[in-house]
């Protein structure tokens, strides 16, 4: 793996790093003064720790961002990490196992991107849309569907850039989620 830096304004790329150890990134900015690196206000990057830990170190007033796409893929990993939890409960022999494995990417799509076109789903013998799957899915667990309608908010919220809602409810939930989301929420909190 490579380490990229990136201008965000001008979207030029700064430099591109042979590997991405704490000592290849410090190496490659200790060239640059403290007073030049002070002068770094953002840096967005991944939850990847030790690229949290060197920030801190090497810019010290820069404020860390978590760029989007990780934070949706960790509650969209929470959230199916809970679908295996909870499907890892039932009999492997069951229907509702083999459909909670079946159709797990129902769970992790943006609900409002659902298709409406009914089909015949051998698993029901019948004719369903995505979205009436989705309903007999969640009609198994009410832990899953509690957590499903979190995540779907939070996608939500996410995505129409509401931080202030979402964090909000993160803050309201953390409490009493299952722990696999829990953990998620305090990584949020801890950047």
């Amino acid at each position: 793996m490579n380490f990229i830096a990136q201008d965000f304004d001008s979207r030029q790329i700064i430099t591109i790093l042979d590997g991405r150890t704490q000592v290849t990134i410090r190496k490659h900015f200790f060239r640059y003064s403290r007073q030049v690196r002070s002068r770094v206000k953002v840096i967005t990057m991944d939850m990847f720790s030790p690229y949290y830990d060197i920030a801190r170190k090497l810019f010290p007033n820069a404020k860390i961002i978590l760029d989007r796409f990780h934070i949706v893929q960790h509650l969209s990993r929470a959230m199916n990490r809970l679908r295996i939890q909870i499907m890892n409960q039932l009999d492997r022999k069951s229907h509702e196992y083999k459909v909670l494995k079946r159709y797990w990417k129902l769970i992790q799509q943006d609900s409002r991107k659902l298709s409406d076109k009914r089909f015949y789903r051998p698993t029901f013998r019948m004719h369903l849309t995505n979205r009436e799957i989705l309903e007999k899915l969640l009609a198994y667990s009410q832990e899953l569907r509690e957590h499903y309608d979190l995540y779907q908010l939070l996608l939500f919220h996410f995505q129409e850039k509401q931080a202030d809602h979402f964090f909000g409810l993160i803050e309201e939930t953390i409490s009493c989620v299952n722990p696999i989301f829990q953990t998620v929420f305090k990584t949020f909190f801890e950047r």
